[in-house]
């Protein structure tokens, strides 16, 4: 039922109250097979060919011609809206019918009037029962035996007394429904103050502390994921733009973590250089996630750019000096030998060197190593 069709029902009672009318009578039509369904069909056809659809969607071919539930209840509660707006009875008096009808279809018709008023408002009834009842009479209702009238009685005082207790049931829920949605509420509200992570990760920095008002958009907390850093971020001085390529090699050590040294590449390089401090930013994605790591961690970060030949790193114990210069013990041919080379310190005690050391030449260290003592490697298990 569209916005039209409810504006024709409301105008239609608004003359009908006008023109002094007492009572309405309304309800979804029914169209059993016959005469009266055949003109309805033609006439649609013929006004309203649109609407074929929605006959076949609201009746579906019910034997009895009546509507679906939904589109019934949905033009009673129209019709109800309707009638209350212009302050409409909906009833039927009784000299409408009071000489075409007997005693006991005179009470039926009363019960079912009832029964509708109650369904109309959502109430559970048993008056229509009632008046089903009654109709199956074979004799007058006045001359019914006083046991059958009080056996009636108990019956209408049963139903009744169901009635109520359905409408107090109904109560109960709808009141118990609210509840439950106001306690719904009062818990969303109360998780609304409740901050949650929404990983592992640390608390760098408070910005709000107990009993503070925090106004809308303001941050509270510094938060960093235990594993979110996985790169950093190093300004280079301009004059090694040159020499900087993507996915060169990297050593990022940091005075927080002394001895350790952690490797990565060159992902990123800044296309442009900050003119103030004459540097540009190079973006190193390690070659695995530092849950140690966190934001704005003093590193340095060593990247090669080329490689020397017999170019080694090692810690800070294998190198030696002698007059100034830096050499490493090596094992050749079974016996210690001295090798000459340069060192560049990376930090954190690790060192690059370069010198006449071939591949494979195992560079060594230790407190009592002499040139030409003949020496061997053994691997201890465990």
């Amino acid at each position: 039922m569209d916005g039209v069709a409810v504006r024709q029902i409301d105008a239609a009672v608004g003359a009908g109250r006008a023109a002094g009318a007492e009572f309405i009578i309304f309800g979804a039509m029914t169209l059993k097979p016959g005469r009266q369904r055949d003109h309805f069909l033609r006439v649609l056809e013929r006004a309203h060919r649109e609407r074929l659809a929605e006959y076949d969607v609201i009746y579906r071919g019910d034997p009895q011609g009546a509507p679906v539930k939904e589109y019934g209840d949905m033009a009673d509660g129209v019709f109800a809206e309707v009638a209350a707006r212009h302050r409409m009875p909906v009833r039927m008096p009784r000299r409408l019918f009071g000489g075409l009808l007997d005693e006991n279809d005179h009470a039926a018709v009363i019960l079912d009037q009832i029964d509708y008023l109650y369904k109309l408002k959502g109430w559970r009834s048993a008056y229509g029962y009632a008046g089903w009842q009654i109709s199956q009479l074979t004799q007058p209702l006045s001359s019914v035996r006083d046991r059958d009238l009080a056996a009636a009685e108990l019956e209408l005082a049963r139903a009744a007394r169901t009635e109520v207790a359905g409408t107090r049931l109904e109560l109960a829920r709808a009141q118990l429904a609210q509840s439950q949605a106001a306690a719904a509420e009062a818990r969303n509200e109360v998780e609304k103050t409740r901050l949650r992570a929404p990983e592992a990760g640390q608390v760098l920095e408070l910005k709000a502390h107990t009993g503070e008002f925090v106004p809308t958009g303001q941050a509270v907390m510094v938060f960093v994921p235990a594993d979110s850093v996985s790169y950093v971020e190093v300004q280079v001085d301009e004059t090694a733009i040159a020499r900087l390529k993507k996915d060169q090699e990297a050593v990022v050590n940091s005075p927080s973590f002394p001895g350790r040294t952690f490797s990565g590449r060159v992902k990123q390089i800044a296309p442009f250089i900050d003119a103030r401090r004459g540097t540009f930013t190079v973006k190193v994605v390690l070659d695995e996630k530092v849950p140690e790591f966190v934001s704005d961690l003093s590193v340095t970060v060593q990247i090669t750019t080329g490689r020397l030949s017999n170019e080694r790193i090692v810690p800070r114990r294998y190198l030696f000096q002698e007059e100034g210069r830096a050499f490493v013990y090596v094992l050749t041919e079974g016996k210690i030998a001295k090798r000459a080379v340069t060192a560049a310190d990376l930090g954190n005690g690790i060192f690059m060197i370069n010198g006449e050391i071939d591949e494979g030449t195992l560079v060594v260290a230790g407190d009592k190593l002499r040139e030409g003592v003949r020496a061997s490697v053994s691997r201890t298990e465990g």
